[in-house]
This record gives C-alpha cells, sequence and structure tokens, in this order.
C-alpha cells in the first residue's frame, strides 16, 4: 500500500528532527566583542578559538565561534588577528570554555602592535674577513662589528 503524502511528510520532519537535534544540541556559541582603547567596536577582526573554530567581528564588533558542548570547561586559546593591532592583554586569550557566553560576552581590546612594544636593538655583527682599500690592496681591518 503506498503511503500518503500526509505520511511521508511526517516522516520527513520526523527524520530531519533527529538527525539535526544532536547537531545542534551537541554545540556551544562563544560570545564575545573586540573593541579599542576608546571602547569603540573593530569590525574585521579574525577571532579563533584555536584548533576549534575562527570567525570574523560584525560591524559591531561582535564575533561568535561555536565550540563542541564536549569542551565545556576545558581550557582554550584565543588568537585574534588584525594589521596593527594586538590584544592588549595576551592572558585574557586564555579562558576556560564557558557554558554559556551570551549573558556575560568575552570583551577583547586591541591596541596599536607598537604600543608599549620595545624591540631591543640589533646585536653587532663581527665580519672576519679583511676589509682592502679601493685602490692600493692594502689591509684596513680584518674584523669590523657591524649593526644589522
Amino acid at each position: 500500500m503506498p503511503l500518503s503524502l500526509r505520511t511521508v511528510i511526517g516522516l520527513c520532519f520526523l527524520l530531519f528532527g533527529v538527525f539535526q537535534s544532536p547537531t545542534a544540541a551537541a554545540s556551544v556559541e562563544l560570545v564575545g566583542l573586540v573593541i579599542d582603547a576608546k571602547q569603540e567596536p573593530i569590525p574585521n577582526v579574525r577571532v579563533e578559538l584555536i584548533g576549534v573554530d575562527s570567525a570574523r567581528t560584525s560591524t559591531t564588533g561582535e564575533f561568535i565561534i561555536t565550540f563542541p558542548e564536549s569542551r565545556i570547561g576545558t581550557r582554550g586559546q584565543l588568537q585574534v588577528l588584525k594589521a596593527g593591532l594586538r590584544a592588549k592583554d595576551q592572558e585574557s586569550l586564555s579562558l576556560t570554555l564557558p557554558r554559556d557566553s551570551a549573558q556575560s560576552p568575552i570583551v577583547i581590546e586591541m591596541v596599536p602592535s607598537s604600543a608599549g612594544a620595545t624591540s631591543p636593538p640589533a646585536p653587532a655583527r663581527k665580519i672576519d674577513t679583511p676589509i682592502r682599500a679601493a685602490t692600493g690592496g692594502e689591509c684596513l681591518a680584518m674584523t669590523s662589528p657591524v649593526k644589522s
């Protein structure tokens, strides 16, 4: 006996619900906001929960990253990438993955890459070849420290 259209539609909804429910229930959203020092949102920042998922911030600086429910309570490491910027507090990017971050979003402040960063001076390089004058071929020096 052929199945009625009503029965086929009912079976489709049942199967769709059975196969979709575990997937939807097995993931959690990590919600956050990326801002600058003036508390302004920063759009188009790549935010990655390393080894799990990544997202780009919206025009309002918001991002949502999905992670498996099995990761709730475990440690996760965020990475934020935007040319010319870095996270102000690198330690805040290491976190325990929450059950629900929608009520209390993660806020990441970014500052210019050069802010507060000092680079050490370049070490002197030693040249071990003789330096000869352009005329006469006499040796001027055997070694000479040179900044790179």
